[in-house]
This record gives C-alpha cells, sequence and structure tokens, in this order.
C-alpha cells in the first residue's frame, strides 16, 4: 500500500473509531488550521478521486485532528476504568 493509500485508510479508520461525520472534521479542520474544507472536497481526498496537495493536507490535517480526538478518548476511558477500580 502506498503513502496516500495509508493515510486515506487511516483517516478513514479512524473517522469510524470516533464517530465522527465527514462535515464535523470539516469544521473542525477550519477551525483550527483556519481554511475552508468543503465536505465533498474531503470525501473525494478520501476515495483518491481528488489528489492535489490540499487534498493532501485535508488528510494530514484530519488524521492529525482525528489521532488526538482519539488519543482523548482513550485518556478518558482509563481514566473512567482506574475510577470504577478504585485505583
Amino acid at each position: 500500500m502506498c503513502r496516500s493509500e495509508e493515510l486515506r485508510a487511516q483517516v478513514g479508520e479512524l473517522l469510524e473509531a470516533t464517530h465522527t461525520v465527514q462535515s464535523k472534521l470539516c469544521r473542525e479542520i477550519s477551525l483550527i488550521y483556519g481554511y475552508k474544507v468543503a465536505q465533498s472536497e474531503l470525501s473525494q481526498a478520501l476515495s483518491g478521486k481528488l489528489t492535489t496537495p490540499k487534498a493532501h493536507r485535508i488528510l494530514v490535517d484530519g488524521l492529525s485532528i482525528l489521532t488526538a480526538k482519539r488519543q482523548r478518548e482513550n485518556i478518558l476511558m482509563l481514566e473512567s476504568r482506574n475510577a470504577r477500580n478504585g485505583s
């Protein structure tokens, strides 16, 4: 699998794992990174139909956001588990 395919796969997996819809990720990219992303751009970047430098940036920035979200979820889950176990 080439690097761009891996990137698309990672973003797709994290979208599902974090229960994040594409439109929310587009808004978060706009808020955090300061550039507009249409949902169609994200969708086409994920499918491999859009392969421009902006598409790559969308995927990289989206991966960053989703990875951070996943890490926060994991920390909260561990803290909750520890609280239940009295640790």
